[in-house]
């Protein structure tokens, strides 16, 4: 029976995503904003609906482990090998907007993050307080208003008059937008509920299904979402997912989490926090040196992930 699930799980993500991209592609074209920002916005949030869900309630319960290894994992496998993957099976350009702006911005919250969990810690002990989370949802803030307000000024003028001709449409592209976020994100939670069942049944350690099957499933939205903005030719779109995605889940679900309960930082979440700087800071470089990433530096990115997965699973 968990075949079948894990089977329709996969057909609701896949088609849920397929809804999400189409819709939010026709949303952003109706506005005439940039499917970047669509990408940085609904999109990155709607793929982080899973983590916030998850986290929230793990932090509520107390596990925080699961909040941190589920943030930091899927930020990693965001970078490493769903950028890595888009950019193989197409070169991945990315705007001056993105380089000069909201690339940045991600560096700039990976950077907090590190400095107040594993470098400025008064007490001695590596935590994530209260006052901390309240930073994180501060940048947070930041982060949405200078989104939003570029959105706004990047609107042409010409356009009140198209408004009143396509309500209907816009409504309806709304719905279709609403209606593959919830498929992205009930297939996703099935995919990664499904297959922890099936790999106990095979006899896989807990902690060989968290470090794997639980930070890919919470993963997948991202992937699915980003190959269909590529099919679709919406690259802008899937790179804005990624770093949109990857800030939402740095500042405001770990922001909200450890506002819930503050989060005390493991060396080896420490270590992974400092991994993540790093391969974002690499990514970053890549993006610079010709405004894109290439086949060769995609398969770079895989290759980081499959050495650090090495590392960290021996």
């Amino acid at each position: 029976m968990e075949f079948i699930f894990l089977i329709v799980g996969f057909v609701f993500l896949v088609k849920g995503a397929d809804f999400f991209v189409d819709g939010a592609a026709r949303i952003a074209d109706f506005f005439k904003i940039p499917p970047a920002i669509i990408g940085l916005t609904i999109i990155g949030f709607g793929t982080s609906a899973p983590e916030l869900a998850v986290n929230l309630n793990a932090a509520i319960k107390g596990s925080t482990g699961i909040v941190l290894g589920n943030v930091i994992g899927s930020s990693i496998f965001n970078i490493l090998i769903v950028l890595g993957v888009i950019a193989i099976i197409k070169p991945l350009s990315v705007s001056g907007d993105i380089l000069k702006g909201d690339f940045p911005f991600l560096l700039v919250s990976t950077v907090s993050l590190m400095l107040l969990s594993v470098v400025i810690n008064p007490s001695g002990v590596m935590i994530l307080s209260k006052l901390d989370s309240i930073l994180l949802l501060f940048l947070f803030c930041i982060f949405f208003y200078r989104t939003i307000n570029f959105a706004l000024k990047s609107r042409t003028n010409s356009e009140t008059e198209e408004y009143n001709k396509k309500d209907k449409g816009i409504l309806k592209n709304g719905f279709i937008t609403v209606l593959g976020l919830v498929g992205v994100v009930l297939g996703g939670n099935a995919v990664v509920d499904n297959s922890v069942i099936i790999a106990r049944n095979f006899g896989v350690s807990d902690r060989i299904i968290g470090l794997t099957i639980v930070a890919i499933g919470t993963s997948l939205p991202e992937l699915v979402t980003s190959l269909t903005a590529i099919k679709k030719q919406e690259s802008e779109m899937a790179i804005g997912n990624i770093i949109g995605s990857n800030i939402f889940n740095i500042l405001l679900v770990l922001g909200l989490s450890s506002l819930l309960k503050p989060l005390t930082i493991t060396w080896s979440s420490g270590i992974d926090i400092i991994v993540l700087m790093g391969i974002t800071v690499l990514t970053y470089f890549f993006c610079l040196k010709n405004a894109e990433i290439s086949r060769i530096e995609g398969f770079t990115l895989i290759m980081v992930y499959v050495f650090y997965s090495g590392i960290f699973l021996i």
